[in-house]
């Protein structure tokens, strides 16, 4: 089978939200040659070096997932997929658990829209001294009498879009039947993100027939 690295920083720092309709799927592509087939059985792998985001992530797929009446595990619950896997792992896994369909997500990338602004920088900061009593004085009275500012432009991010990848593999053969892309705005809400996501996800799977409908 196929191995996708689990590496990813900070995604699923990736799928939040924040305000509504913040994450749309814009693109859903069946691999070629592929005649649809209900899978029954998935392992759920979030591509993730950070704990809670790939839990999160997992957590809520695989309970999307059985409520659809589809049996579905998380892989870190896997003892031998808590940490980057091997191959052979990966594939016992799936061996074990009678998975018959393998869903992965990754990080895609994160684009930041810019907008540069004239602001005010802090050139200097301290304290002015005459004698070893203004010296004394303004220990006490907290350092930082004068400041001094010049005005330069200031680049600041004005909105922010990640992109994720979302691919289901065939586990008998190992083969990508079925990858989508989602872009997500802002990133506040990790969960309610994530159920949003995944309810997009899994409608473009019942629509192409991978899963069964609600």
């Amino acid at each position: 089978m196929q191995m996708l690295a689990l590496t990813l920083s900070g995604l699923l720092l990736a799928l939040s939200l924040a305000g509504c309709a913040s994450v749309t799927l814009v693109s859903s592509q069946t691999a070629t040659g592929i005649t649809p087939k209900p899978y029954t059985a998935l392992l759920v792998v979030g591509l993730s070096e950070a704990s809670e985001t790939r839990q999160t992530f997992e957590e809520i797929f695989a309970n999307e997932l059985r409520k659809r009446g589809i049996r579905a595990v998380p892989s870190y619950t896997v003892p031998a997929l808590k940490e980057r896997a091997s191959r052979e792992a990966l594939a016992e896994a799936v061996r074990l658990h009678h998975a018959d369909a393998v869903l992965m997500t990754r990080f895609l990338s994160v684009k930041n829209k810019r907008d540069t602004k004239t602001g005010y920088v802090m050139t200097d900061r301290g304290v002015d001294v005459v004698d070893y009593y203004d010296y004394y004085g303004n220990y006490w009275e907290g350092v930082g009498n004068y400041a001094s500012f010049d005005a330069k432009p200031v680049d600041e991010i004005i909105s922010s879009v990640t992109s994720v990848e979302i691919t289901l593999f065939d586990a008998a053969t190992g083969a990508r039947i079925w990858s989508g892309i989602s872009e997500e705005s802002h990133a506040e809400r990790l969960i309610s993100t994530t159920q949003e996501l995944a309810g997009l996800v899994l409608n473009a799977l019942a629509q192409q027939g991978f899963i069964s409908p609600k």
